[in-house]
This record gives structure tokens, sequence and C-alpha cells, in this order.
């Protein structure tokens, strides 16, 4: 042999051996985990779970009752709520349409040609004696020459004539004075007349704005009748209201606008979701935008103006898009082609959008009518996501342009496509041939010259498709719900449209007010598991309870799937589908707990339609919901004189019970009239108490409560069985020492929600690890952790994963106190850092500071208060043990149980057969071996590292992102990707246009400058000054607006926005219950691991070298984030978000159908004044003239 062949031989026997001695080293340490893990779950299920919370005892309890299960009878349960909906929506129904009939009659044959401002007036002056405000206001058969009416805004001065003395002016007023109602929130009211709202940019002495404010004053009294004398779920009545074009709004019963004067009142009812679904049917629209060189600053500025006027007319039942064109032509957003459904946030994402606009090259208008109109023709193909119905292209220029011949002959030579025509900014040439592409083709066209014009012109076209609308339609159409203007919170608004002859003039309108709804339909046995929702044709939930109210301030249009979950989609298209009596899905759905935890849980839905709706209501049960427990036998069999009152007045002293939902049945609504002011009835009800804060369950005896027999038995029972094991396990177990971190044993029901707790005695306990905490802040600290169980993630948590004992760190709440409170660490060395308490709904408070722009996620060292909650499901039914209403368990020190945890004298204490051979050095060698636990979200429970210690309860990817990496790839964790549809981001606000000049309000400096006098600044200034002569002031102030960047600086304007974020959530993924592996330090450093399930529980147990092993510091890596991103767009523009729909009605009132009614209806069109004109025209010419001569 060379001497070559025998150094590799010696080599290949050396690393053979130390490989040899590394896989013995490794079994020795796998054998040595697995051990250590059998005695921690040992502790963690049979004693802490099982010895110290009695739940052997329970069990054996419950066992002896031989109580029998029950199927849930959820058809018939569908069935009774949609009968109580729809006798709601029914009686509001008749009531709108007796009111727009007598409307009608009102109007018919009226002659008002002749009114002028003095024939109808809201206000006095001293000089003027006929209008006093104590003057009787004319009945419908009293009406004669002048009327008096109230106008909601003259209290704020505001719409008084410019020649009218503001100081001197009294405002008509209800003669009865105003009284808090609160069935209308507790505003003050006035049941004897109504009030009249003009929008801001309306002007109130307008001819026809007076017409309607006369024609309408007669329906005071038809509204007075309906509301106040017949009364239909008067309990229910809210506002009612009637609206016409002109953006009169007169609404019953009278109250007080706003409060605040000074913010401007932005609200018109023409642009109301309620008033836009009358006036016309779906549509299909493509916005076309000239974006060619030709179009400057300000014309671009209108164009987004118009735009954003525009988007507010539309509905969720219309579809729509923005083609620009130039030589070329594309859509706004080439990811999102075809038309986009107008929810919120899409047309939120279009305005943005629409904001980048650039401009460049030469106009070619055959193309972007080619795309306009070929787009429209598509929607009429089944498999096209749209309206199918009024399909109409709105054309916004800057000027004259070819007629588009070629497009028109291919795509529209039926002129079934409307098209409405803008000529936008400062052009006076010819507009010939954009009146003849509206003309020709069923439109109006319009020239647009300041912003003052943009609302009024762009809202017109309404009027125009409202003509093809049958006076026969008088169908009552219900809005989703959306944020009342006069602060009823959400509500739905019911309507239909009012004739004169064959001419829609208005629309009739009342609103019930969401809450009412859900009330009406919930009954003490719902929850997250048994819960109600309605969902429309469109599949936007009405009703839900993952629809998060604060998040919206306008319409809630999110849809079904997106609270549930993707694989819903075919429910979803039965349940709108479905015109049977009732309908039954089911499905196996994941979800989230409170953003942390993934729960995978089967699920029936029960639906039926509410007739004479669009809307579809039903239940969502969990299987274990399908069965009741039925106690009503249990306690008249075994117990037949217990009683609720004597129950309590044996319980045990040293315990708490309390109810966190009311067991009380909802009482037969008593039909009152809501325009007379009632006393406050003397006798107690459930709504005096304050379930939220929880409520003593003896407070039950004191109030009138109707309990069903089965809730009733139900409470009693539970409150029996666990007050009997509070006395005979919990007060006998002397097993408990302090050492063993327990601070409090609790047994909690989830419907209603009801816990009973056992505080231990704190004062006796020295050693340190709740030092300065007094019993009462620590009683009070862990009541609100375990508040409300059937909302709580610890209960929700056990009872979704029954074969588990649960581990949660649950966040203690900021409790008011003089206290100082200060976190202490097992060694007892006491730290001084700031706390932080943060929700169960995130994973990590916001360390945002007041000059920040962006959520930055904290450091890992951000400590917390808060408290260990295990928790176990209580199997009370021998037959069906997926019926689990009670869950018990206890609280825990968290410093105390990450002592205890990695302590080998207390394993073995609480071991049987514990080996303590080399076992001492395997978590204690701190120097060398990181031990963790994690819990089933990758949430940091326990470590032996002090430098973990503030960072229990912290999602671990944000302490150790390669770590947590590893575990990811290596299986341990899978990760599900969590979407929200309804949320909130703060955008920057894009003040970056193409092509508009930096232009001001000139200053002195500027006026005294003739470098200015000369500038497209100064020409674009007298321009719009120009303007605020025909226009109004309003338009000058927006020049500066308009034109001006933000100022430099560190601090970027931000607004809040809709969005959708994408989350991920970890779970327990399905790879052996032990590995060994490794993961990166640095480049060129490996550290390695083992990780371990400890059976029977929600936790993984991982051991891992410590960086000492690489001698480098392994803590600089990138976090591996649980944080939200941001995908609206992509989640937008994919092609699997759409979604199947019906259409909110039959018919299509549009021109391919009702053309007829309007072929000979006039072209009209909105031009400038003469007088503006020449104003305009001799500054243009004049400006060239002055810039030469200057020049």
């Amino acid at each position: 042999m060379s001497f070559v062949g025998y150094t590799c031989f010696l080599w290949v026997v050396f690393f053979s051996y130390s490989a040899t001695q590394e896989a013995g080293h490794n079994i020795e340490r796998q054998l040595r985990i697995k051990v250590f893990a059998g005695e921690v779950s040992h502790i963690l299920v049979n004693k802490l779970l099982g010895e110290f919370t009695g739940i052997s005892y329970l069990e054996e309890k419950y066992s002896n009752l031989n109580l029998a299960s029950v199927d849930l009878d959820s058809k018939q349960l569908v069935s009774e709520k949609v009968e109580i909906l729809q006798k709601i929506f029914k009686d509001r129904e008749d009531l709108i349409k007796r009111i727009a009939q007598e409307a009608e009659t009102l109007r018919s044959g009226a002659n008002t040609s002749s009114l002028t401002a003095g024939n109808v007036t809201f206000y006095s002056t001293p000089s003027s004696e006929s209008n006093e405000t104590d003057a009787e206001i004319p009945t419908e058969s009293e009406m004669g020459p002048n009327i008096i009416y109230r106008n909601a805004k003259c209290d704020c001065g505001h719409q008084i004539p410019s020649d009218v003395e503001e100081d001197s002016v009294e405002c008509v007023q209800s003669p009865s004075g105003y009284k808090l109602n609160k069935q209308f929130g507790k505003m003050p009211v006035a049941f004897d007349m109504s009030s009249v709202h003009i929008p801001t940019e309306i002007f109130n002495e307008d001819p026809d704005v007076l017409s309607d404010i006369y024609m309408s004053d007669g329906i005071d009294s038809i509204m007075q009748r309906e509301v106040c004398v017949n009364n239909f779920y008067s309990h229910l009545t809210r506002w009612v209201y009637y609206a016409t074009h002109t953006g009169v709004m007169r609404f019953f019963p009278d109250r007080v606008w706003s409060d605040d004067c000074e913010t401007p009142d932005i609200f018109d009812s023409r642009i109301s979701p309620w008033f836009l679904q009358s006036v016309s049917s779906p549509k299909d629209v493509i916005i076309l935008i000239d974006n060619s060189g030709s179009v400057e600053g300000l014309t671009l500025n209108l164009f987004k103006r118009l735009v954003r006027d525009f988007l507010d007319t539309l509905t969720t039942n219309d579809f729509v898009n923005v083609v620009l064109y130039n030589e070329e032509y594309k859509f706004i957003n080439e990811k999102c082609t075809g038309l986009l459904q107008a929810t919120p946030r899409n047309k939120q994402l279009l305005q943005n959008w629409v904001e980048t606009i650039s401009i460049h090259n030469k106009s070619n208008i055959e193309r972007g009518f080619n795309v306009a109109l070929k787009t429209l023709e598509l929607t009429t193909h089944v498999d096209v996501y749209s309206a199918k119905c009024n399909p109409m292209v709105m054309f916004f220029t800057d000027g004259d342009a070819i007629y588009p011949s070629e497009a028109m002959r291919a795509w529209n030579s039926n002129e079934n496509k409307r098209i409405f025509s803008f000529t936008v900014g400062k052009h006076f040439y010819g507009t010939e041939t954009t009146k003849e592409i509206a003309c020709k083709n069923r439109g109006n066209y319009y020239i647009v010259p300041s912003y003052t014009a943009t609302k009024s012109n762009v809202q017109n076209y309404l009027v125009k498709i409202s003509e093809v609308v049958s006076a026969e339609e008088k169908k009552v159409r219900w809005s989703l719900p959306y944020g009342d203007k006069l602060g009823l919170g959400f509500i739905l608004s019911g309507s239909t449209p009012v004739h004169d002859e064959n001419k829609l003039i208005g629309v009739v309108g009342m609103d019930v007010v969401l809450k009412d709804l859900k009330d009406a339909i919930t009954d003490p046995n719902m929850g997250h598991d048994y819960y109600p929702f309605a969902i429309d044709n469109n599949g936007f939930a009405i009703m839900h309870p993952n629809l998060i109210e604060e998040n919206h301030d306008d319409v809630m249009s999110v849809d079904f799937a997106d609270l549930e979950h993707p694989n819903i989609a075919k429910i979803r298209q039965d349940i709108i589908n479905d015109l049977s009596s009732t309908g039954t899905s089911s499905l196996i759905k994941p979800f989230v707990l409170g953003r942390k935890y993934l729960i995978t849980s089967s699920y029936r839905y029960e639906y039926a339609s509410i007739s004479g709706t669009v809307f579809k209501f039903g239940l969502g049960i969990h299987s274990s919901k399908l069965k009741y427990l039925d106690t009503t036998d249990a306690i008249s069999t075994s117990y037949p004189d217990l009683t609720l009152e004597k129950l309590m007045a044996d319980q045990s002293s040293d315990t708490t019970t309390l109810l966190y939902s009311t067991p009380c049945a909802k009482k037969e609504a008593v039909s009152f009239n809501p325009c007379e002011l009632k006393e406050n009835s003397t006798d107690a009800t459930d709504a005096d108490l304050n379930f939220n804060e929880g409520v003593p369950i003896e407070s039950l005896s004191k109030i009138s409560c109707n309990m069903s027999s089965q809730i009733y038995s139900g409470l009693l029972l539970h409150s029996y069985v666990s007050d009997d094991m509070a006395s005979n396990s919990w007060d006998s177990n002397s097993s408990i020492k302090y050492g063993d971190g327990v601070l409090a044993l609790y047994t909690a029901l989830e419907t209603p929600s009801f816990i009973r707790t056992k505080y231990l005695n704190f004062t006796d306990q020295t050693d340190g690890d709740i030092e300065s905490l007094s019993d009462d802040r620590i009683k009070k600290e862990i009541q609100a952790v375990l508040s409300n169980p059937r909302d709580s993630m610890y209960l929700r948590h056990a009872i979704h994963k029954p074969q588990w004992t649960i581990y949660t760190f649950v966040d203690a709440p900021a409790i008011e106190s003089s206290e100082t409170i200060e976190p202490t660490t097992p060694n007892n060395t006491e730290t001084t850092t700031t706390t932080q308490y943060q929700t169960t709904t995130s994973p990590y408070e916001s360390t945002t500071t007041s000059d920040s722009t962006t959520n930055t996620p904290p450091t890992a060292s951000t400590p917390k208060r808060g408290y260990i909650v295990a928790s176990k499901v209580v199997r009370v039914s021998g037959d069906e043990p997926t019926i689990s209403p009670v869950v018990t368990g206890v609280v825990l020190h968290p410093d105390t149980f990450q002592k205890n945890m990695f302590s080998l004298a207390y394993r073995c204490n609480n071991t049987v057969n514990c080996s303590t051979e080399g076992m001492d050095m395997l978590c204690n060698d701190t120097e060398n071996t990181e031990c963790l636990i994690l819990d089933d979200g990758g949430f940091l429970i326990a470590s032996n590292q002090e430098k973990y210690y503030d960072d229990v309860s912290k999602f671990f990817g944000l302490v150790d992102g390669e770590f947590m990496r590893s575990l990811v790839n290596k299986k341990i964790y899978d990760v599900y990707h969590m979407y929200d549809y309804q949320a909130v981001c703060e955008r920057p606000i894009n003040d970056n246009s193409a092509g508009i000049p930096r232009c001001f309000v000139p200053t002195i400096t500027d006026l005294l400058s003739f470098g200015w006098w000369l500038s497209s600044c100064a020409r674009m200034f007298f321009y719009t000054l120009a303007q605020s002569a025909v226009f109004g002031i309003h338009s000058l102030f927006e020049f500066g607006h308009s034109h001006s960047s933000a100022p430099t600086g560190s601090i970027i304007p931000t607004k809040r926005e809709h969005c959708v974020e994408k989350t991920p959530i970890l779970h327990f993924g399905p790879n052996s219950p032990m590995l060994f592996g490794q993961f990166d330090c640095t480049y060129f450093c490996e550290r390695s691991f083992t990780s371990i399930y400890i059976e029977n529980t929600n936790l993984l147990f991982i051991v891992r070298d410590t960086e000492a092993i690489c001698q480098e510091d392994c803590s600089i890596v990138k976090p591996y984030y649980n944080t939200p991103i941001d995908v609206t767009i992509d989640e937008t523009c994919a092609n699997d978000t759409i979604r199947y729909r019906k259409p909110p009605d039959d018919k299509c009132y549009d021109v391919r159908s009702y053309g007829s009614k309007d072929k000979d209806s006039p072209c009209s069109s909105a031009s400038i004044e003469l007088p503006y004109f020449y104003v305009i025209l001799s500054f243009a010419l004049l400006h060239p003239v002055l810039s030469h001569f200057f020049t």
C-alpha cells in the first residue's frame, strides 16, 4: 500500500469512528429528550389539569346523570327566524309603497311654474310678519300658495340668502320642540313635522328645487300618519324620507342635521345607496379617458374629479373599469381587464389608479372607442363577470375629435350602448363631434370648465337613464348595510321610485337598523359555533359574526366566502340560488382563532330565502352543536327541588360565578307609538345588567328574565355540578402548593357564557414571583383574562381540539390602579421596563412613534404581563363525546411555569419512575443547551434561557427568524395564509400627477414680479378667478389646493383605505413526532436541534445548541414575520376572485329592453354662459400679446 493510500485509509477510519461516536451521542440525546418530554407531558396533562382541577370528579358527576343527546332541528330554527325577518321587511315595504302611492297622487297634475322663494320659505326675520316661526304648517288639504318648511341646515346659518343678515334670522322649528328618543339613538327629534336637506352645491332657490319642496310638503302628514298611527313593528320604525333628482330630501321625523357647523356638509341623497338602486337598473360602464399630450394639468385634474364623482354614483350591483387612450389604448391597470364590481374597495382602487395617469402622444379616438365598446359587447356573454344591463361609456376628453365611425359600426350599430360625452377644461373651439357622439348613442353631452361643475354634470346621466324605468315598477329594493348619516349606526334602506305620469321624479325610502335585525333573531344559544348569517344576490354578507363594522365607513360589501373560506364557493352559490323553503350543505373548513391558531372543523349550513327581498338567511352550525344535552329530564329526575335561588344560597364562599351572556329569551315586541315619549319601565330586565363585565349569577333572581326550560335547566345543572366540584374537589385538594404556580382554578360553560373561579390565597406567598402585586389586583387581572368564555381563545381552542390539553398565554389587561406593576423574572431579578399590553387579536403591539410613517414590528425584547391558561374539555356524555359545552382548567404564573418545566427536582417530585441519570445536564446546562416550549401557533411559552424571558407569548419568528424558517422548511410547522378582506391600511397620499404645473395662490411677491405675470400659473390663476365669478368663490380656493405640491418634510401625509391583507398562520405540520435537524447560525456554522411534540398537548419541545458552539453572534438574522402583507391588487385582479352572483331583479330597464321610451328624448347639454365665455376668451387672446410685449 502506498503512503497516499495508507493516509486515505486512516482518514476514512477516523471519520467513520467520529460519525459513529456522533450518531451514538445523538441517539442518547434523543432518548433523553423523549424521556424529558414524557415527564413534562405527565405534569401538564395528569397533574396540572388532572389532579388539580378535579376533571375526573367532574366527568364522573356528569356520567352519573346519564344525560341524553337530542338532535338540533336546524331547519325549524331557520324557518322561525326567516318568518320574523320576513315580517319586518314586509311591513316596511307596505309602508314605503303607501307613501310612494300618495306622493304620486299629490304630484299629479300640479303646476308650480310660478313659484318663487317668497312662496317657499324656511326662516323669518323681524321685518317679515308673514313668516313667524309659530305659523301653522299647512296640511295636505289646506295647502295654499305659500308654505314654510324646516331647512335642516338653517341652524348653522347655511343656505340663507346673502342679502339677509344671519343674526336676524329665526329658523323654522318644531312647534312642540325636540325630545330625546331612544328609538332614534337618544337623539332629539320632533314628530310634528319633517325636515328638508338640500346639498351644499345646490342653489336652494332654484325653481326646480322650490317646486320639489313645495310638492313634497303634503308628504309630512302621510309620513306622520303611517309612522305614528299605522304602527307596524313600530319598535323598529326609523327615518322615512322622500328624495328627488334635484337633491331635495325630506325626512321624518325632524331633527337637527348636525351639531358640528364647522365641518363641511358633503351629504347628497342622490348618491345614497337607496336612491341609486331605485332610479336605475344595474350598469356596465367603461370610463374612457383621453390621456393624449394636449391634456393639460387643470384638465387632467378635472378628469380625476369627474371620475371620483362618477364612481360615487355606482352601487355594488354595477360594474366598471377605466380605459385610457392616446395613440394606443390600455386598461388603467393592465392586470385588471374586463369589468370590476363597483364595491367601495374597487372604486377606491380605480380612483387611486386614475391619480397616476400620465399624458403623452397624440389622440386616436378610434382605438379608444373600439376597446370600450367591444368590452361592453362581451358583457352579454354568460361567463363574463358583469351586470348584463345598461351598457354605457362615460367619455372624457379635452376638446373636439373625429367621429369614431368604425368602432360605432362594429360594436354599436344598434345604439344599445349609451355614450355620455364630457368636454373638460378651458377649450372654446367646436365641440360638435363630442356632442354628436353622445346624441347619436342615447346619451347627453356636457361641458365641464371648473371643479364646481363636476358633480352636478356627472350626476345628470342618472336622470337620462331613469327615463326607461317603468312607472309600473313599484318593487321595494333593499340596500346593503351602510353608515347612517344621522347617527343610528349601520342601517339597511328600502326604497321605491315615485313617478309623475311616466317620468321618474323621486324616491321614497325607509331604514331598518342592522342591530334591530340581529336582535330580532338572536337567541341565548348563539355563539361563534352556532351563528346567524345573511347574504344578498351578490353573495355580500349583511349579517355575520366576522363582520367588523368599525372597519367600514361606507357600504359594507364583504363577500360571504371572504368571511368563511374559499372552499365554500359551491355552498355560497346554492344559497344564492335557493328558492325552496330551506336548504342544507356541509363543509370542513379551516379558520383562525385570534389571528394565532388554525382550527379545522366541520360545519353545517341551513338557509332559506327571505321572500320579497334579495336576501338569504341561514345558520352556520359546528358539528358539535348539531346535538345538545337534554338537561330538563336530569333536573326533574335527579334534583326536583333544586332552584337557582337555593343553589346560590349554598354556593362555596370562596368562588365567584359570573355570566357573560344573557340566558333570557327575547320577549315578544310590544306595539307602541314611537311618536309619543314613554316613561321608562320600572321592571328590571336583563338589559339593565352589563353582561360584558360579568354578572353574578345570583342577580338573575332579581330581574324579570324569561328563560327557556332548556336554558334554565342547563344553567341550573352546570351551576350545581360545578359548585359540588368546588366543594368536594377544589376545597379538599391539599396537593396544590405555591411552587406549582397555580393562581386560580376555573370551570366554564360555553352557552350561556358562564364561569366559576376559585382564587388561591396569594398573601402568604413569599418567594417573590408575584412580588408587589396585591391579592385584589391579581384577582382583577385573572377575572379579565378569563372573562366571557364563549368568545375567549382558551375555551374555543380547547373545544375545537378536545383531544389536547391546551396551554395559551393570555395577556393581562391594563387595570387602573395606583400600584406600580413590575414584571419579574424567574431568578427574582426585577425589571423596570415599561409594560405593553396587547389584545388577543394581534400577534404583537405596534411601536409606531408620533413621527413615524410606518408600523415597525417591535423588537423581541418588549416585555408583557399575562398568565398561562391551561384548559381541557370535560366529557359530559358517554354516548356523544363530541358534545362538550364544559371546559375546566387552571391559571398559571408564567415565571413559575418556566422554572418548573426545566427543573429536574420539580419533575421528579411529580413524575412516577423519574430517571435522574444524566438528566440534570439537559436543560440545566444553559451555557450549551437552549430548551424551548412553543405552542401550536409558534408562540413562545417557556425557555430555560434568561434572554428569552421577556419574549414569552411572542411569535418566535420575531425572536429567531432563521430557526423558525428551518422549522417551517422541515414541515414541523406548516403555513396557512389567512386573508383579511376588511383590513384598513394607511397609505401615503399620492400628490404626483404628470403634467400638472406646481402652482400656488400667488403671494404679494408673486404679484410684484413680471415673471409670474407671464407664467402659465398666472394664466391658470386668472382663469380660475374668472370661473369663480360664475361658479362661486369655491373654485378660487381650490386653485391652490389642486395645483400645489405637498410641502417637503419628513412627515408623509397618509389616508386610511380599504385593503386586502394576507397573514401567515403557523400550525403543526405532518412531520414525525420527533425530528433531529440543523439550522444556519452564520454562513460558516450550523447548530443542531431536536424537536418533539409533547403528547396530548398543543406544545412543541425543542432542544438546540446555543450560539456558543459557533463562537459567533447569531442574533442578527432576518425575522420570520407573521405580519399582514397588502395584496389588494393581486386579489382584486385575480381571475379566481370572480364569483357567482345573480342580478337583483329579473327585469333590466335599459335601452335594449325599454329603449323605445326614450328614443325621442332630447340630447341635453350644459354649456358655458355667454358673459363668462367673453371674459375667458378676452383673457385667452390678450395673454399671448402681453407675453410677447413684455418679452
